[in-house]
Order: C-alpha cells, then structure tokens, then sequence
C-alpha cells in the first residue's frame, strides 16, 4: 500500500493540466445511512419520528450531478432536466449543495438548521489516502480502491485513472482520477453515469447571504441551546 498527501496546489495543477473545452458531468445515486443515534432511541413512537424526518429531511434514494469545468466544481441534487445551461446553488438549493472553486481555494456548503439553509464559506479539506491494490469496475469502469481517516470513521473510495481529475462526490478530492464511488459513516454514493457534455455549462458562485463557517457554528449553537438539546429529533446539521 501506498501513503500520501494530495495537496491542493498539486490538485489545482493537474485540473488545469487536464482541462478540456467540455465540461465532465457524472450522476451519483446517494443512499443516506441512518444515524447511530437515531436507532439507539429507547421509545419506538419517538424513534420512527426521528427516522421519518430525518429521510424527509436527507432524502431516500435520492440523485446528484457533479460537474466539473477546469477549476470550478458543482455537486447539486439532480433537477431532471437535460436543458440545463446554468448551474448555481443558492439559499433555496437542496441540503447538500456543494461549491468549489480550486483555483482560488474556495469551497461553499449548504447547511441545513430544521428548515433554513445556509450558504457557508469554508477551505477546501486535504485528505490523507491510502491506496490500495485491489479493483472493480463501477459503470463499466475500472477502478482502485483507497481509504482515508476521518474525524469520526474511515471513507473507503474507488476512483477511476481513466478519468485523471483529482475530484469526486460530495467534495472528495485528492485521487489520481475521478472518485466513482465513495462510503463514509453518512453515507454511499455511488456513480450512475459520467461523460463530457458536447454543450457549454457555466458553473456559478452560489446566491444569496454567505456565511463564515465561524458564524455558522455560532448560529448553530445558538438554536441547539434554544431547542434546549444537541439531540433533538428533527434537527440535523450534516457536516462535511
């Protein structure tokens, strides 16, 4: 097994390098894990309302499109439409909206407080993979299997050289090509489809009031204190 550290400088040269006048798009089936802490709850009635809401809330089977012009990067709930031109999250996107820009080291979530959203400036996360020689072929591809440490657990990834960008789901970075699929303790996402679009699509900052990630932790806090518990049903704030 190999070990090391992608750094964003090294990421952002071989976007650039790789850079063509199409942009990649891959569509990714997203399968939610429920939470530890949701199956633990003693009382049954109260159990089934935390795990109804949290699907209604992180979505059951639910699709996103990751596209990936140069530099920019966008990973958005797919709308199921193929005349799509533009892409922008704002503050009325889906939980789970991702935007990054590499070149200028820039990335915005959208973050879900019970039924606000919030747009949050954030750096980009550095992971520290290790590759492993094992493969399988994921939608027709072959592909390498790598492992990192997170905060809390481990992601497992397999991503594809046939595809050399150093991108992937959900902000995942870091790999000598394309991550077709990954797991973490959240969540396994999954690539359905990927190919380069004859057609342009402009990839666009987010929309809409942003917040440091400072100020987001605060504001989070702050609800959590009033709601009177870090673990109240219904409340879910997905970091990533």
């Amino acid at each position: 097994m190999k070990r090391f550290i992608f750094f964003s400088c090294f990421l952002f040269a071989t976007l650039a390098v790789f850079a063509q006048s199409k942009v990649l798009h891959a569509t990714y089936d997203v399968a939610m894990k429920m939470p530890e802490s949701i199956k633990q709850i003693a009382d049954p009635n109260i159990r089934a309302l935390a795990q109804q809401t949290f699907e209604a809330q992180m979505g059951k089977g639910q699709q996103f499109e990751l596209f990936l012009d140069k530099d920019l990067y966008s990973y958005t709930p797919k709308t199921g439409s193929d005349a799509t031109q533009q892409i922008q999250p704002t503050e009325k996107s889906e939980n789970g909206s991702l935007y990054i820009d590499f070149g200028k080291q820039e990335k915005i979530a959208l973050f879900k407080i019970m039924d606000k959203l919030f747009l949050v400036k954030d750096s980009i996360k550095q992971y520290e993979w290790t590759l492993e020689n094992v493969e399988k072929v994921i939608a027709g591809k072959r592909c390498k299997k790598a492992s990192a440490k997170l905060a809390k657990g481990y992601a497992v990834a397999w991503y594809c050289t046939e595809l050399p960008v150093q991108a992937g789901p959900a902000g995942y970075n870091g790999l000598p090509g394309l991550i077709l699929e990954i797991e973490d303790s959240l969540q396994t996402i999954t690539v359905s489809s990927v190919e380069y679009l004859a057609k342009k699509v402009e990839i666009l900052a987010p929309k809409g009031k942003i917040y440091s990630r400072e100020e987001f932790n605060k504001l989070r806090d702050k609800k959590l204190k009033e709601l009177g518990s870090s673990g109240t049903p219904g409340v879910q704030v997905i970091k990533m």
